[in-house]
């Protein structure tokens, strides 16, 4: 009698045991995807941030140039016009949510909806003063990103109109 209370015994712990392996994997589990889900939320949030402004600084690096740039309107508002040499024009721009690209030449009127979108954003604003261009980009959930750029080029074509 005594050995089968002892294996039934043996029994109910090892169960036991068992079960409290399986709630602590669990636990953990849970844990660790929701570190894992605050982890790419928050890379999301970063990348749509500061994609924009980085991909408009690196086009005003890649074409600078005196008088190469201008602040123009077109789009939701402002508009950064870059003059390449071959004469055509590139212009970055906000247009129905989405921050866009239209490369077209320097004679032909287009309309915004004629760019390619690049990413989201709902509104681009550019400042020029004292030789230092500042573009701020307001993202679809409200985050401001903003980048100054002092180019290697004494000014700004129409001195940031």
């Amino acid at each position: 009698m005594s050995g089968s209370h002892y294996k039934s015994g043996m029994r109910i712990a090892a169960v036991s045991l068992a079960a409290l392996f399986v709630l602590v994997a669990m636990g953990i589990l849970l844990a660790v995807t929701g570190v894992y889900r605050s982890v790419t939320d928050k890379t999301d949030t970063h990348f749509t941030q500061y994609t924009a402004v980085s991909y408009v600084l690196n086009q005003l690096r890649r074409g600078d140039a005196e008088n190469a740039f201008s602040i123009v309107a077109f789009g939701d508002g402002d508009a950064l016009q870059m003059e390449e040499q071959d004469g055509y024009r590139t212009l970055l721009y906000c247009w129905n949510g989405s921050l866009m690209e239209l490369y077209t030449g320097n004679m032909l009127e287009l309309t915004p909806d004629a760019g390619e979108s690049l990413l989201s954003a709902q509104t681009l604003a550019l400042t020029y003063e004292n030789n230092l261009l500042t573009v701020t980009v307001t993202n679809d959930d409200g985050t401001v990103s903003t980048v100054s750029y002092a180019p290697r080029s004494e000014s700004l074509e129409g001195g940031g109109v």
